[in-house]
């Protein structure tokens, strides 16, 4: 009998010691509870996809996906162009338009409060290019006095790479020049009294875009002061350049002649006022707001009533 009593109790502080055991094995974190408990560095970031970017447009990439605990930071690597910037809370790049075309590949940094991890060409960017298909100088019309150096501002235009170069240069003496990359025309000191026109080409690996009267010099004589009328070679020619009407009117002796010889806007005048001063909405009026152009201002149509007046001074 005690013998069984024995054998009883000793089970029972059997059962009770595997009982302890599997309670305290079950309460031991396993390696996913432990790292949860103690901050998950990051690890394993990671964006979709490429990011496409047309030239001169703004992008946002997607929010990465990574591993490690929350909250994290975010901060681009070894990146110091201002165009390229990032989220610090989700990740998201943007891109700003003026990155030129190329490819880009972005490195990434992502903090928590175990540790800092870098991806190291985390996002590749690639910004492509268009065909050049417009170009401005601000200002585009500038008039000076003989003897007087011009520089002109960097023109802007849609698309990236660009080479520039003077189309017309047959028509354009040696000493004006401009730089090809970034399209500003010097003009020298000795250039004559007269009204210099650019005609001006960009080309990219894309294509190749050009654009007449892109700039216009004008030239007068050094002192010059306007008389009581206006003067078709100071006045109303630069008028005409200005305007876009030499883009189409160099007709001699002809309608179609008025933006370049005298004697056709002489015979003209009446019918090219008439078509000057219509409203806008008229289908003859000159210059055509259909095809890009502004109308004559108040004071440039003033200025081809008082040609008239004085007689058509040349």
């Amino acid at each position: 009998m005690k013998r069984y009593l024995f054998y009883l109790l000793a089970l029972e502080c059997l059962l009770l010691g595997l009982y302890a055991c599997r309670e305290k094995v079950s309460k031991e974190p396993g390696p996913d509870q432990r790292v949860t408990n103690e901050q998950a560095p990051p690890s394993d970031l990671k964006y979709s996809d490429t990011l496409f970017v047309q030239f001169g447009r703004n992008a946002i990439s997607v929010e990465p996906t990574v591993n490690g605990s929350r909250p994290m930071i975010f901060e681009l690597v070894n990146v110091t162009d201002n165009r390229f910037s990032i989220n610090s809370q989700t990740g998201q790049i943007t891109v700003r338009g003026g990155v030129p075309a190329g490819t880009y590949s972005l490195s990434v940094k992502a903090t928590n409060a175990k540790a800092s991890y870098i991806k190291n060409n985390a996002l590749v960017v690639v910004v492509w290019t268009i065909v050049p298909s417009r170009v401005e100088y601000s200002p585009s019309f500038v008039v000076v006095d003989s003897g007087t150096a011009y520089v002109t501002a960097a023109p802007t235009t849609n698309a990236s790479q660009v080479t520039y170069r003077i189309q017309n240069r047959s028509e354009v003496p040696a000493g004006i020049v401009i730089d090809s990359l970034t399209g500003i025309i010097r003009f020298p000191d000795t250039l004559r009294s007269n009204i210099y026109r650019i005609r001006l080409q960009l080309v990219n690996s894309a294509g190749a875009f050009s654009r007449t009267d892109a700039f216009i010099l004008v030239v007068r004589p050094r002192g010059y002061t306007p008389g009581a009328y206006p003067t078709w070679t100071w006045e109303i020619r630069p008028i005409l350049a200005r305007r876009g009407c030499t883009n189409c009117h160099i007709t001699r002796g002809h309608i179609t002649g008025i933006g370049t010889d005298y004697q056709a806007l002489v015979n003209k005048h009446q019918e090219v006022m008439k078509r000057i001063t219509i409203p806008a909405w008229e289908p003859f009026i000159m210059p055509p707001p259909a095809e890009g152009y502004d109308p004559l201002t108040p004071e440039e149509i003033q200025t081809f009533r008082k040609w008239a007046e004085g007689g058509f001074l040349r």
